[in-house]
C-alpha cells in the first residue's frame, strides 16, 4: 500500500490549541502558544523556523516527552481519534514505538553505545511483536537494515553505534523507528549533523519508506530545501507559534507572511556565492518575552504601528493560512 493509497479525508493527527509553559504560578513562561495542526493518513507535514520556534517542543508534547520543567498547558493530540493527553502513562507506553515513532536530532546519543545495533531493534521487535520469535525477529532486523539502505545488514547488525558513520547511524534510528509498523514518524531535525551529499539520500530513503510502507510523516527541519524534496504541506512557526500554513508548492511560490518570505531568501544560490549570505536582522523573542502585537513586528521590515497593537488577524484561502496585519492590503 503506498502513502498515495492511504489518504482519506479524516487527520491520522490532530492538535488542537496544544500550549507548552515552563514553570508553574507566578513563573510561569509560555513558550508554545495554540498549535494547531493535522496529518492525514500517508501524508507528510513540515514544521519550518529558525531555532527556538516550537519546533521541536510541539512535537516532543505529541510524544509526551518534554523535557524537565516543561509541561501541556492546555490543549488536545488526537491521534486515530483518542486524545493521547488523557489515556494512561501504560496505555501512551503501548502507542509509543507501536503506532507513533520519532527520530531524534543525534543518532549517537539516541542510540545504546553498549549494544550493538541489531540487537536495538531485535529487542524493539520482540518487545512489541512478540509473536514473531526470535528467528522472525531476527531475518526482520536483516530486511528492516536492507530497506533503510544499509549494505552488508548481517555484518552491521553486529556493530557499535560508535562504529559506524553518522549517516549510517541516522539510518539505523529509522530502522528502529519503523520496526513496529507505526502509522506515524515523526522526525526531529534528523539531518542537522549530516553533510548535504547525506542529507539527500537520508531523505530520499524516508521518502521512499513512507510510500514502501504507507507512513505519515511531522518532518522538523530549518532545512527549507528538505522540506521542499519531501513535504505535502507545511507550517512555518515563529515565537511559538504557526505564522502560516499551506501546501508547499503554494508557500513556496506565493508565501503570504513576511517571517516565511525572509526565510525563503536566506535559502542559499549559487548566484549568492560572491555576495553576503541572506539573512533575517535581529533575534527571535525568549521565551515568556514576546513583544506586544505580531511577534515578528521588531524584525520586519514592512511593519506598522498597527502591528505592535494586537495579535494580527488570521488569513485564510484555499487552504492557505496566515496570520499579519498586512495581508490584503
Amino acid at each position: 500500500m503506498t502513502a498515495e493509497t492511504a489518504r482519506t479525508d479524516e487527520p491520522l493527527l490532530r492538535v488542537d490549541g496544544l500550549h507548552v509553559v515552563f514553570g508553574t504560578g507566578a513563573r510561569t513562561r509560555s513558550a508554545v502558544h495554540g498549535i494547531d495542526l493535522s496529518i492525514k493518513p500517508g501524508e507528510v507535514v513540515g514544521i519550518v523556523g529558525e531555532s527556538g520556534s516550537g519546533k521541536s517542543l510541539t512535537a516532543l508534547a505529541i510524544m509526551e516527552l518534554l523535557p524537565r520543567g516543561a509541561r501541556i498547558g492546555s490543549g488536545a493530540v488526537f491521534f486515530d481519534g483518542v486524545d493521547l493527553l488523557k489515556l494512561s502513562p501504560a496505555a501512551l507506553n503501548q502507542r509509543r514505538g507501536r503506532d507513533i515513532a520519532m527520530i531524534f536530532q543525534d543518532p549517537l546519543t539516541a542510540l545504546n553505545p553498549a549494544i550493538p545495533v541489531g540487537k536495538q531493534i531485535f529487542d524493539s521487535l520482540r518487545t512489541h511483536q512478540p509473536q514473531l520469535g526470535r528467528s522472525g525477529a531476527t531475518a526482520r532486523v536483516e530486511e528492516l537494515l536492507n530497506l533503510v539502505g544499509i549494505a552488508h545488514p548481517k555484518e552491521r547488525m553486529r556493530a557499535y553505534a560508535s562504529e559506524l558513520s553518522g549517516g549510517m547511524r541516522q539510518r539505523v534510528m529509522i530502522a528502529l523507528a519503523v520496526a513496529s509498523g507505526p502509522k506515524l514518524l515523526i522526525a526531529d531535525e534528523p539531518t542537522t549533523a549530516l553533510d548535504v551529499t547525506v542529507q539527500a539520500q537520508i531523505i530520499a530513503m524516508l521518502d521512499h519508506i513512507r510510500r514502501e510502507l504507507g507512513l505519515s510523516i511531522l518532518f522538523i527541519s530549518h532545512n527549507l530545501d528538505l522540506v521542499a524534496e519531501i513535504c505535502d504541506r507545511v507550517y512555518v512557526m515563529y515565537a511559538g507559534r504557526v505564522v502560516e500554513q499551506a501546501d508547499v508548492v503554494t508557500l513556496f511560490e506565493t508565501p503570504r507572511h513576511p517571517y516565511t518570505r525572509q526565510l525563503l531568501r536566506c535559502i542559499p544560490r549559487l548566484s549568492d556565492s560572491t555576495g553576503p549570505m541572506p539573512t533575517i536582522p535581529g533575534l527571535p523573542p525568549q521565551i515568556g518575552q514576546l513583544p506586544p502585537g505580531c511577534s515578528f513586528a521588531p524584525r520586519c521590515d514592512q511593519a506598522t504601528d498597527q502591528c505592535g497593537t494586537g495579535r494580527p488577524p488570521v488569513w485564510r484561502e484555499h487552504g492557505h493560512m496566515a496570520a499579519c496585519w498586512r495581508i490584503g492590503r
